[in-house]
């Protein structure tokens, strides 16, 4: 276990409660104040957590409808709690990820095409 450092919460206006804190949130809580300093989003939410499909599409920035189409195609894996559809964070996470590297071997590829014509054309008005 790290040696936690001693840092304080602000709580209120003008109370001040020392909370140990170990190195490694003090750096997650470093890199989430940048982020929101620069006008990003920042979310903390457990790794084991599941998510409805509304969470799951605004994570994933689709529709439901989108998000339910993919789970009705086996792309992302999900249970059910009662007649909810649950996804866990992990599996969109992972498909988003998945998601990422397809696009950018497509625009490599249109790219790659695109350099291929350009120097077809070169050639043939030469």
């Amino acid at each position: 276990m790290a040696v936690p450092f001693p840092y304080n919460i602000i709580l209120g206006r003008d109370t001040a409660l020392p909370c140990p804190l170990e190195f490694r949130l003090y750096q997650l809580l470093c890199q989430a104040a940048h982020l929101m300093a620069a006008g990003k989003a920042v979310s903390l939410v457990p790794i084991e957590q599941d998510m409805t499909v509304e969470e799951a599409a605004s994570l994933l920035n689709v529709s439901p409808e989108f998000v339910v189409k993919l789970l009705d195609d086996g792309e992302i894996p999900y249970g059910k709690v009662g007649n909810q559809r649950r996804i866990s964070l992990v599996s969109a996470i992972a498909y988003k990820q998945q998601r990422t590297i397809k696009r950018r071997e497509i625009l490599n590829e249109l790219a790659q095409f695109s350099q291929e014509e350009e120097l077809h054309e070169t050639r043939v008005y030469s």
